[in-house]
């Protein structure tokens, strides 16, 4: 939520680039994930004869939590929706001072 926060606070927008197109594609590769997820698994329980049983097909044949890697890549994409505005030695976010509890703000 910080970057989205930060965001928020800023009057002064970049064009659309490259960043965008990243976070845009995260962004929405993870809500989809996410809701096939959620939906595959709720036609499965929606089965009498799958009682009690765990689901093994469909994006839950890859892994155990699937809808949880598609939250993941919601937030990623927001933060790299962010990136753009976190330039600049001043910024919160330089690498310099994310990299180092020890590193200077000069």
């Amino acid at each position: 939520m910080l970057p989205v926060s930060y965001l928020l606070g800023r009057d002064d927008a970049p064009e659309a680039g490259p960043w965008t197109i990243a976070g845009v594609a995260l962004w929405s590769t993870g809500l989809l994930i996410e809701a096939v997820a959620d939906a595959q698994k709720s036609s499965f329980k929606a089965r009498d004869e799958n009682r009690g049983r765990f689901i093994t097909s469909g994006l839950w044949r890859y892994s155990r939590h699937p809808n949880y890697f598609g939250e993941m890549l919601v937030w990623w994409g927001l933060f790299v929706l962010a990136v753009p505005f976190l330039t600049g030695r001043r910024s919160p976010w330089w690498p310099g001072r994310c990299s180092s509890p020890c590193s200077s703000s000069s």
